[in-house]
């Protein structure tokens, strides 16, 4: 089964990944957030500290030095520019009104957020400031990919994009995104912000005082983690002959990101789980939820007197100063391949022993549930066979002669993760399956009218689910 589906790897920054899992598995998003930390990862992930997500971006423009606030910009060209009465421009050439340049990727989830926003600010300020929207992917990808997304909002996006970007990324260089440089109508560098700071009235203050009163967006260099080695050391390999045990754990480390990675269970061989600044709340998850069974926050139950201390909904420059303030930790757990069908209960006796202050328990305990239900007896979706594929993005899903359970598992652990319903299927259907959803998969509304022509729906019903279950410790069971 090729999954052709990109999941977020860090928090800071977000990577977007192709991963084939072999036919017989399981689909778990296993490098990424599956509602870890907690919703404002999903929106991390859709949200969830967005520290605001990456495509590391280095080097020097055209021989230029990068451009610090207060600072003219050069005469540089910006090529390739779409929606533009030329394809290239001098970055000098907007003198007399504002420029405000958007560095953003189509896998950043903010910077597609603030999309409308800026061709709405667009058009209030016309004559007066000019968003350009800066890529350093391709025309290929993004052309069709701004279709697709003026399709589904029913919208006409007129913001100008330069694409394939080497420059301007070098006179600014950046380790997260979205990322936005104000230049006033001198030429002038004057602020270096977040996705915040774009707003009317900061545009209002800028374009009347020339400068803007925001906190400068600086980001953490970040660290080469090359996931195949250890977390602590960049000199020892876990080779197949390696018989070793080993559990690492720490506070935050800045320069890591945020995120996990396992292995995918393979007898005969060693086994790692890898955490870098997940809270108490995510490590419990990861333990718990192990390699089959996705635990977002619609799946956790908080019996705790503080929960400030599991989890923060705060997102950007707030849940930082969370992170920095000991809420955050990084864990490593290798284990011999005897061990390794065993990891996650070794990770979850490490836990208890971490944080005696917190007991927690798996429960079937019945709740508000989207139910995957058929609306007739027909078998509309059943598969006409092939290839299997399972293939899903933003826009959409594709399932191919392979069983429901995939659509089921990236819509609770990904897509619908953020909202507070655990999606489970209840069509008691096990053979495979061809369907086609075009639409965004945020949306269940979206989600039903492509299931429309297979008699299928999703639909809130009271059913049975496994929950995580976290109390204090001193609470009575």
């Amino acid at each position: 089964m090729k999954l052709k589906i990109g999941f977020p790897e860090l928090l800071l920054p977000f990577r977007k990944q192709n991963i084939t899992l072999k036919k017989s598995t399981v689909i778990r998003k296993n490098d990424h957030f599956s509602g870890l930390p907690e919703p404002h990862a999903l929106a991390l992930l859709l949200l969830w500290f967005i520290v605001f997500l990456l495509g590391i971006r280095n080097g020097r423009a055209q021989g230029a030095e990068p451009v610090k606030i207060g600072q003219l910009v050069p005469g540089v060209t910006i090529s390739n520019l779409v929606n533009y009465p030329s394809t290239n421009v001098r970055l000098t050439d907007f003198k007399g009104k504002a420029l405000i340049l958007d560095f953003w990727a189509t896998w950043c989830s903010p910077c597609i957020a603030m999309i409308p926003l800026m061709d709405s600010l667009q058009q209030q300020y016309s004559g007066r400031l000019q968003f350009i929207s800066v890529t350093d992917q391709p025309g290929e990808l993004v052309i069709p990919f701004m279709k697709k997304l003026e399709r589904q909002k029913n919208a006409h996006y007129r913001l100008p994009i330069a694409l394939n970007d080497k420059v301007l990324s070098g006179l600014f260089p950046h380790t997260t995104l979205p990322h936005y440089v104000w230049i006033d109508g001198k030429g002038v560098v004057r602020a270096i912000t977040d996705q915040f700071a774009i707003t009317s009235s900061n545009i209002d203050a800028f374009l009347k005082e020339g400068i803007l009163s925001v906190d400068e967006k600086k980001d953490v260099p970040v660290m080469t983690y090359d996931r195949r080695l250890p977390l602590f050391t960049d000199k020892i390999a876990l080779l197949d002959s390696v018989k070793k045990y080993q559990t690492i754990f720490s506070g935050f480390v800045e320069a890591l990101g945020g995120g996990y990675h396992f292995d995918l269970y393979e007898p005969g061989k060693p086994r790692r789980v890898t955490v870098r600044n997940l809270p108490i709340s995510g490590l419990f998850r990861l333990a718990y939820g192990g390699q089959y069974r996705s635990l977002g926050d619609h799946k956790v139950i908080y019996k705790v007197k503080d929960t400030s201390q599991l989890n923060n909904s705060a997102v950007g420059a707030a849940y930082e100063a969370w992170m920095r303030q000991g809420h955050v930790f990084c864990y490593e757990l290798i284990v011999p391949s005897a061990q390794a069908p065993h990891i996650f209960e070794i990770m979850q006796g490490d836990l208890k022993r971490f944080f005696p202050q917190y007991r927690a328990e798996i429960k079937k305990l019945d709740r508000q549930c989207l139910v995957l239900t058929r609306t007739s007896a027909l078998e509309k979706f059943k598969s006409n066979g092939g290839t299997s594929l399972a293939q899903a993005d933003k826009f959409g899903f594709e399932l191919t002669n392979a069983t429901l359970d995939y659509l089921i598992v990236q819509l609770d652990s990904f897509y619908l993760s953020n909202q507070p319903y655990p999606v489970i299927d209840g069509t008691g259907y096990t053979g495979k399956a061809d369907l086609n959803i075009d639409g965004s998969l945020s949306s269940v509304e979206a989600i039903n009218k492509s299931l429309e022509k297979y008699d299928l729906r999703f639909e809130l019903k009271t059913a049975p689910v496994e929950m995580l279950v976290i109390s204090d410790a001193d609470t009575p069971l």
